[in-house]
C-alpha cells in the first residue's frame, strides 16, 4: 500500500511541476493547473496499476500520452478561463508527460 501512495505522490508531482512550468507560459493559474494535475493523475495511476502490468511498455506509452492529450485538452477547453490554444497546451504538456512517464514506469517495476 506504501508503495502504490509513494508512487501516486511521486506521479503527482512531476505531472504538477510539468503542467505548471508549461502553464505559466500559457498564462494558466494555479488553480487550473492543480486540478488539472489530479485529475490527469488519478486516471493515469489507474491505468498505470491496471493497465500497464497488461499490455507492456510500448502500449502504455502510447496511451498514457493518448490519455494525457485528451484529458488536458479536454478539461483545458471547458474550464481554463485564460485564452490560449488548448491543443497546443496538451500537446506539449503530453508529450513532456510521455517522456517523463516512460522514466516513472522503469522506476517502479523495480
Amino acid at each position: 500500500m506504501i508503495r502504490y501512495v509513494t508512487a501516486w505522490f511521486g506521479k503527482f508531482g512531476m505531472t504538477l511541476i510539468v503542467l505548471w512550468i508549461i502553464g505559466f507560459i500559457f498564462n494558466l493559474s494555479f488553480g487550473e493547473i492543480l486540478w488539472t494535475s489530479i485529475l490527469l493523475c488519478v486516471a493515469s495511476f489507474l491505468g498505470d496499476v491496471y493497465l500497464f502490468p497488461k499490455i507492456g511498455h510500448v502500449l502504455a506509452a502510447i496511451g498514457d500520452f493518448v490519455l494525457a492529450f485528451v484529458l488536458i485538452w479536454l478539461i483545458g477547453a471547458n474550464f481554463y478561463t485564460a485564452v490560449i490554444s488548448y491543443e497546443s497546451f496538451a500537446m506539449i504538456s503530453a508529450a513532456v508527460l510521455t517522456i517523463l512517464e516512460i522514466i516513472f514506469h522503469l522506476l517502479i517495476q523495480q
